[in-house]
């Protein structure tokens, strides 16, 4: 049993991967970007051309794959003595090893070695975005704990302890829009960065702050023109 993060698909809309990046090096460097659990997983739905925004020139991956579209889950498991994660990919309730990956290899006639490295690169890429998700100020993190089944049951054991969904928050802090405001801006994330801010008696001493990633949206005609689905909710 462990706990799953599950990142909302309209997320991706209003990340890029240099933001999510810079967030997550400046988490380390303020000492602040340790495993939330010794092990959980991470959920991401990810479509073509999200994948091919995110991870530029690995369309053609996706598309030899036959996965337009793909939830992707993948588990850690942190070695803190070591300082050590190690991850895995799950595809059809298997989670992968080096047998599975050469049999995907084979049958999709793709590289081994480049299987490895996408696999570790996106794994790498979600485990930094929820890193900055979780301190982002205003994401939404609903967290639901699964109830077990009964001790006589013959249903399939839980997987997850506990689920946590992150989505976009109320967003309260805007921007003007470039302009005569015809155009609109989506939500996007502001991101979190390493600011040297004076303290101490006569403000003679410097100490490096974190400042917390933020969702923030450039015009409110962005929210206005959206279909009701698309709104922004608390």
């Amino acid at each position: 049993m462990t706990h799953l993060f599950r990142i909302e698909e309209k997320i991706w809309d209003s990340v890029d991967y240099d933001t999510i990046l810079d967030t997550a090096t400046a988490l380390e460097k303020a000492g602040l970007d340790q495993p939330p659990y010794a092990v959980f997983d991470i959920q991401a739905t990810l479509n073509h051309k999200i994948m091919a925004r995110l991870f530029s020139g690995w369309d053609k991956f996706i598309t030899r794959a036959h996965a337009p579209t793909r939830t992707f889950t993948f588990r850690y498991e942190y070695d803190k003595e070591n300082n050590h994660l190690t991850t895995r990919l799950k595809i059809n309730e298997s989670w992968l090893d080096h047998q599975n990956i050469e049999k995907i290899c084979k049958y999709n006639s793709i590289d081994p070695a480049q299987l490895h490295g996408e696999i570790e690169y996106i794994s790498s890429f979600l485990n930094h975005t929820l890193f900055a998700l979780l301190a982002t100020k205003n994401a939404s993190k609903t967290t639901e704990k699964i109830k077990k089944h009964g001790p006589k049951s013959r249903k399939r054991p839980r997987e997850y302890d506990y689920i946590t969904t992150i989505k976009i928050g109320k967003i309260t802090e805007t921007q003007r829009g470039d302009g005569d405001g015809q155009s609109s801006v989506r939500p996007h994330l502001r991101r979190g960065h390493i600011r040297n801010q004076r303290v101490g008696k006569g403000l003679s001493e410097v100490k490096p702050i974190f400042i917390q990633p933020c969702f923030i949206n450039a015009d409110e005609s962005w929210i206005n023109n959206q279909r009701k689905e698309y709104r922004i909710a608390a």
